[in-house]
């Protein structure tokens, strides 16, 4: 059966090694060399072979020393490795980082922006991206299969941390020849009775009411004609003529479509916030590499 070792005998034996003077290598440890020449030599009686040979002036190493050496460098690395694992796991740093975004926020040249920023950042950790709706993402946070999500704010997050990322204001997409497509800018009040277009409830019951309320408040009430469940299938009705839909001005680029007009909204407009959800008990040091690259991001409209 092979002998107990402690890591510490490990180090001493390689510091000897690599300075071949007990004198050097004791300073090197903060030992006394006589402290050091004891251990070494209880150490090689406990293997039941000599990793040294001691002369008048120098010391060398034995054949079996030179093999055990080797060996004892790559066990401190995976010592190490597993003390550094078992913090980062208990930070909920595992080697991935899951992130969630919704289809209505979805940017590919955004978030394909953040992971080639994290990867740069945090080569040791997988960021992998998962297009989750608002309701969802909440209850896999905390659940744990998520580590983050991207989210329309306000929400209620059931106790999540929650950090506002950028802010943006919204505009319209309307039917190409519709009676208010003629306009430069359309204001809210102008919205009255006007079919809507409008996010599904189920979907992100806080948007659809922070959008709600957010036009009442402006002194009208949205007539909604259709529900949908992401912004391409909003579009697609607007084309269709159903309706008008609200979007933001960020994706108005990204979504030209053949019989649809976009226009911006008259100040005093409707803004959107977007922020990282995350659970407030996490330790994960990638996670906080993530936040802060998401900060350092910029949208049009940001604020």
């Amino acid at each position: 059966m092979s002998p107990y070792i402690e890591l510490r005998l490990l180090r001493y034996a390689i510091a000897v090694a690599e300075e071949l003077h007990f004198a050097r290598a004791a300073a090197r440890l903060h030992l006394s060399a006589p402290s050091l020449s004891k251990q070494i030599r209880q150490f090689e009686e406990s293997l039941g072979y000599a990793l040294f040979e001691r002369r008048t002036r120098e010391v060398l190493l034995t054949a079996a020393g030179t093999a055990f050496l080797t060996e004892a460098r790559q066990a401190l690395v995976y010592a190490e490795r597993a003390v550094e694992c078992g913090s980062a796991a208990s930070r909920g740093d595992t080697g991935v980082l899951a992130i969630g975004y919704t289809a209505d926020w979805f940017d590919s040249f955004l978030l394909t922006t953040i992971r080639k920023r994290f990867t740069e950042s945090r080569p040791d950790t997988v960021l992998t991206l998962h297009s989750v709706s608002a309701m969802d993402q909440i209850d896999m946070l905390l659940k744990g299969s998520l580590h983050a999500g991207l989210v329309h704010l306000p929400i209620d997050g059931g106790g999540l941390q929650m950090r506002t990322l950028w802010r943006e204001p919204m505009a319209l997409a309307l039917p190409e020849g519709y009676h208010l497509s003629s306009r430069d800018e359309i204001g809210v009040g102008q919205l009255v009775e006007q079919p809507m277009v409008w996010i599904d409830r189920a979907i992100n019951p806080w948007l659809h009411d922070h959008l709600l309320r957010s036009c009442q408040r402006l002194g009208c009430t949205p007539s909604i004609a259709q529900e949908v469940k992401a912004l391409a299938e909003a579009i697609d009705w607007v084309a269709a003529g159903a309706g008008i839909a609200m979007v933001r001005a960020s994706t108005v680029q990204r979504f030209q479509h053949r019989g649809v007009a976009f226009r911006p909204l008259a100040a005093p407009g409707l803004t959107v916030e977007t922020g990282v959800a995350y659970r407030g008990d996490s330790r994960s040091e990638a996670l906080k590499a993530l936040v802060e690259i998401l900060r350092e991001q910029s949208t049009p409209g940001d604020s």
